[in-house]
């Protein structure tokens, strides 16, 4: 997977996508064997997420819940 300073990481058990110390969440929606979305760990629950649209290999959306809903409420480019 890459990280958000576009360095190649290899596959771990727990993932630290963001750096923050707290394990992330590594999704492969499409089952080609690539991670096409992250979940963050906030607190309690996870509040922001990065979206592969493209298949590309590389983040092009971060979703991100303001609220602590669960949903997101916000999203913008990479």
């Amino acid at each position: 997977w890459l990280g958000l300073d576009g360095v190649e990481h290899p596959p771990t058990a727990t993932t630290d996508f963001d750096g923050d110390g707290r394990a992330d969440r590594l999704l492969d929606t499409d089952r080609d064997g690539l991670a096409d979305r992250v979940l963050r760990a906030g607190d309690g629950g996870f509040d922001a997420g990065w979206v592969d649209t493209d298949g590309d290999g590389r983040w092009d959306v971060r979703l991100s819940d303001g609220d602590g809903d669960g949903a997101a409420d916000d999203a913008g480019p990479v």
